[in-house]
């Protein structure tokens, strides 16, 4: 019994002791997948969009965004951002506001990718 006793003691020791060294503020996974999220867009994709277009040449030039009708079906988001080792690289925004299916204003946010 008391053999069982000083082993899981010593185990326990050893576990506490060799964490207590570790800074997890700076300790990484050794490699974390780059995550890329949201609809990718260029300038020159970007730079087609005008005010007066209708939902459906939005489609041919962007495509579909993501999360469409989520709360107005008169307003789309394409949102993008890139992570690599946990850590926010690139991140853009474009809203389009349409009434009666054609945009009336853009708004945009950051800069988009250079094709």
């Amino acid at each position: 019994m008391k053999k069982q006793i000083y082993f899981f003691t010593s185990i326990l020791s050893l576990s506490l002791f060799g964490c207590s060294g570790v800074n997890f503020d700076q300790w990484h996974f050794p490699y974390y997948v780059q995550i890329d999220q949201g609809t990718y867009l260029t300038n020159d994709n970007v730079n087609q969009i005008h005010i007066g277009m209708t939902k459906n040449d939005i489609n041919m030039i962007l495509d579909k965004p993501i999360n469409q009708f989520l709360f107005d079906s008169n307003r789309w988001d394409f949102i993008y951002q890139n992570y690599v080792n946990n850590k926010l690289i690139k991140s853009y925004n474009l809203t389009l506001f349409f009434k009666k299916d054609i945009v009336y204003k853009i708004e945009k946010t950051n800069n988009f990718y250079y094709k």
